[in-house]
């Protein structure tokens, strides 16, 4: 009777062990949930804010009847845009790259994300989109920098480098023009080089 005593002892205490290992597991199982679905959440805020973003600036140069979106794929980001169904060509194309990239260096001034805040768009594909469309980026660049109280402690550099004209306002003169190319000379090409 002592040894099926003690092996009842041993039984109790054996599955009491695997009781509080199952309460462990069940408990670190609903932890990791909690932070799976915390991290799926700000995922999902993240890339909500980045369409948003993105929205806001293709509305910014293509005007306020659009439907632009930005989702995140297996393979990416799927740059959209919408007018009474799915627009395209060349100039969209154009289009979705620059405010894409503006979305992110827009998002980074308001403390979200790791984007440098130094963007170089070197010669858009200006002749793609109507010289209205191309015009708006340059003043949105413009809105942008005029969000910050004194302007020349502005913390994001945009650098544009085109053949077209930019507004009026931006020319020869003005403090938006820093500096001319010229691509016929080695040492007066964009960065002294020839892509």
């Amino acid at each position: 009777t002592d040894n099926l005593f003690e092996s009842a002892e041993e039984s109790v205490a054996s599955a009491n062990e695997v009781r509080e290992a199952l309460a462990t597991a069940i408990k670190t199982k609903d932890e990791i949930k909690g932070t799976v679905e915390a991290l799926r959440k700000a995922h999902e805020g993240a890339v909500n804010r980045l369409s948003d973003a993105f929205g806001d600036t293709v509305r910014a140069a293509m005007g306020g009847k659009v439907e632009p979106t930005a989702t995140l794929g297996e393979r990416g980001f799927i740059l959209s845009v919408k007018r009474k169904g799915e627009l395209s060509g060349a100039a969209l194309e154009t289009i979705k790259v620059l405010a894409f990239d503006l979305a992110a260096l827009v998002l980074s001034i308001e403390g979200v994300g790791h984007h440098p805040r130094f963007l170089i768009h070197d010669g858009p594909r200006e002749a793609d989109m109507a010289r209205v469309i191309y015009e708006r980026f340059f003043l949105y660049s413009q809105k942008l920098e005029q969000c910050f109280e004194d302007t020349d402690q502005a913390n994001f550099q945009y650098i544009i480098t085109t053949t077209t004209h930019p507004p009026k306002t931006m020319r020869e003169g003005s403090k938006w023009l820093r500096m001319s190319l010229n691509t016929t000379k080695t040492d007066e090409r964009f960065l002294k080089e020839d892509f």
